[in-house]
């Protein structure tokens, strides 16, 4: 029973004693597969220089980078210092203190806890201590996992800045903000990822108290899983929770609950892309002064039907336009044109669809909105080497309109544009709502079953010439 504790001693010592070492070894490992990684999807970066100055449970790591100026064959910004002084400014170097697992302190357990920072000159660092009260603003905090991925969190305390102090003598006021943090969390081999970022408060306020801005409760969330190298099947919001501004020289304006959000779902060979852009209520007074009360704004569409493949070839074409344009600024937009041009028009050979899920307003007498869907259906290569014109017949809209009628009694001129729409038959009245139907179908175009006259670049009949005036109204030459 001796030998067996003495051996459980004798094996715990070793693993506590050498884990640390060999937990930081494989750190090492780990921090230098991703700056690889790094370098060769961001083409505008290089690394001069990098440094590991190992430890048995705590290592320091030390990357310089540096950008690389297109155009110049892959030169370094920094080589050009000489030349021009200002250029080497874009040359920086980052130090990451290394704490070896497998326990972190407040960080829990994992491989390694890296903590961050830029390495600035004396005269930058004295800057940012009289103007913020701290030489490090952002706190970066990467925890790695035992068997892959991680976690980086960005964080910073709350501050209340005299706006003097920023490069403006005679500026009054403060610019102010509360705690705020930013956490990015990738899993091994960047299968899925997760982020959430929470900032309770920015306020600006001037010395008189007449000019203010707050922007309140922003927040980023955010998960997904990879479905191919660059495309990730999720979901990312951005949210503000108020937005107010008062001004002297303007009325105030106050809109609450603005909200942006992407949302890809990938179903089978194709991905559809969902954007929600808007908010809640807006507040104005020339809102007020029109009795006019807006609820909620919408812009709610949606991506549908792209095909994967193609678009996974598209995102890698542009990424490696990028590092092509580097060498060549002159030809960067061809270079950016090029896949788009070449798998943009596969992309249409797979019925793409963009639907309007809705765009309009929530007001306190109903809701006013567009609705509908615009496609590509049946396009062919035949179609694509004919031309945009060629495309026309295979376009397909349905489109509705739906608005409360009392809606546009609060709206200036709004019952005369009501009437003349009545009156060409482009609206309709059903059961206090106006509505009105537009469809594009083989070419035509139709709102309420009626066909208004198109230009003639887009199918519509040209006018017909003037009839000639008879004889005896023919006016008389001029005399001599």
């Amino acid at each position: 029973m001796k030998k067996l504790v003495v051996a459980i001693v004798v094996a715990l010592v070793v693993i506590v004693g050498a884990g640390p070492w060999y937990m930081g070894r494989v750190a090492h490992s780990r921090v230098d597969k991703g700056l690889d990684s790094l370098v060769e999807k961001v083409p505008y970066i290089r690394i001069a220089e990098r440094k590991w100055s190992a430890g048995w449970f705590r290592s320091e790591s030390l990357v310089t980078f540096e950008f690389v100026l297109p155009g110049l064959g892959g030169t370094p910004v920094a080589a050009l210092a000489d030349a021009a002084p200002v250029l080497a400014q874009q040359r920086f170097s980052v130090r990451s203190d290394v704490l070896h697992g497998p326990v972190l302190g407040g960080a829990g357990l994992g491989l390694a806890r890296l903590d961050t920072k830029f390495v600035i000159n004396e005269q930058i660092r004295s800057k940012l201590i009289e103007v913020l009260g701290t030489e490090e603003p952002v706190k970066i905090r990467t925890r790695m996992g035992f068997f892959g991925g991680g976690t980086t969190t960005l964080s910073g305390d709350a501050r209340t800045i005299a706006l003097s102090k920023l490069g403006a003598p005679r500026a009054s006021g403060t610019i102010a903000w509360d705690d705020f943090s930013l956490a990015i969390g990738m899993s091994r081999g960047g299968k899925s990822y997760d982020v959430s970022g929470r900032q309770p408060r920015i306020e600006f306020t001037s010395d008189d108290g007449k000019e203010h801005a707050l922007f309140s409760n922003l927040s980023v969330e955010g998960k997904g899983s990879r479905v191919t190298e660059d495309l990730y099947d999720g979901k990312v919001g951005f949210g503000v929770g108020k937005v107010s501004v008062a001004s002297s020289r303007s009325p105030a304006v106050d809109v609450s609950d603005i909200r942006y959000d992407i949302d890809s779902t990938s179903k089978g060979d194709y991905f559809d892309y969902a954007f929600r852009m808007g908010s809640g209520e807006v507040k104005t007074a020339a809102l007020d002064s029109l009795k006019f009360q807006l609820k909620e704004v919408h812009y709610d569409m949606t991506l549908r039907h792209l095909h994967t493949p193609t678009l996974q070839k598209l995102t890698r074409a542009l990424r490696d336009s990028y590092s092509n344009a580097m060498g060549n600024p002159l030809g960067a937009e061809a270079a950016l044109m090029a896949p788009l041009a070449e798998h943009g028009r596969e992309l249409l050979k797979h019925d793409p669809e963009f639907v309007i899920d809705r765009i309009g307003v929530v007001t306190a007498e109903g809701e006013a909105a567009f609705r509908g869907v615009i496609k590509l259906q049946g396009v062919t290569d035949e179609d694509l080497a004919s031309g945009a014109m060629a495309l026309l017949p295979k376009l397909v809209a349905d489109i509705t309109f739906e608005a409360p009628q009392a809606l546009f009694e609060n709206v200036p001129n709004g019952n005369m544009i009501m009437g003349m729409g009545l009156d060409q038959g482009y609206v309709k009245r059903e059961g206090g709502k106006v509505t009105s139907h537009i469809e594009f179908r083989d070419g035509k175009l139709s709102i309420n079953g009626k066909s208004p006259q198109l230009p003639p670049m887009f199918g519509g009949q040209p006018p017909a010439p003037p009839e000639p005036l008879p004889e005896a109204q023919m006016p008389a030459p001029p005399e001599g």
